[in-house]
């Protein structure tokens, strides 16, 4: 066989190669889009379905809808929420000498807590410092607040977690629970009711009350929520 014939071979039996395992274009898979664009969310239905729509960020967004994903749950009649991570903050933040101190602070958009169900969950860390000086830590969601730990433990960690729950138009629910490293055992906090207007942003916010600059230091507060 010919030098020419060879290749010639050769190309065709790429050609069909690449025809077999090729990616479907964008526009077979796509329904018509054939371009993606930064900020694009694309929703994929059981039955193949597409869907481009806009992403919304929470933290930035001023008024976000949040429909929530859904998945399977003990079988194909039964579905689960998924939770979205609105705010990571890992930068340590201690009290300032003796009163009260903001710690981290976030901003929940309005209308995030706009339909019924909706969860807000948060979890925070904290660490005391070496000494006997009293320290209070606070939680602070819009007008309400609730005392987490009012102690004198030296060299602490401090677990703590926080549940907003939406009972009703413009009324939630807030549960509590926390641990001590170093300390007494963990316990529960009692339950509290707040009556923020939901089609307003909220402040979630740790405060804390000690003596001396850094006997408080709060390290981590994640906020998530979830579509009931």
């Amino acid at each position: 066989m010919s030098r020419r014939r060879v290749l010639m071979a050769a190309a065709l039996g790429l050609a069909l190669l690449l025809a077999v395992v090729r990616p479907a274009a964008a526009m077979d898979v796509m329904g018509g889009v054939t371009s993606i664009v930064a900020g694009t969310c694309i929703t994929v239905s059981g039955s193949g379905a597409v869907t481009v729509n806009t992403c919304q960020d929470l933290a930035t967004t001023a008024s976000p809808t949040f429909d929530g994903l859904t998945l399977s749950v003990g079988g194909s009649s039964s579905t689960g929420s998924v939770c979205a991570v609105a705010n990571v903050n890992t930068t340590a933040v201690g009290n300032v000498d003796g009163g009260a101190d903001d710690l981290m602070t976030y901003s929940l958009p309005a209308n995030t807590l706009g339909a019924s169900a909706r969860v807000i969950r948060i979890t925070a860390r904290f660490t005391g410092a070496a000494n006997a000086n009293s320290k209070t830590m606070t939680f602070v969601f819009g007008a309400s607040s609730t005392a987490i730990f009012i102690n004198s433990g030296s060299a602490n960690t401090y677990y703590i977690n926080f549940v907003i729950a939406r009972s009703g138009l413009n009324t939630q629910d807030i549960w509590g629970d926390r641990w001590e490293v170093g300390g007494p055992s963990g316990n529960g906090l009692a339950r509290v009711t707040a009556t923020e207007t939901e089609t307003a942003a909220i402040t979630i916010k740790f405060t804390g009350t000690a003596t001396a600059t850094d006997d408080i230091v709060q390290r981590l507060m994640i906020v998530e929520v979830c579509n009931g």
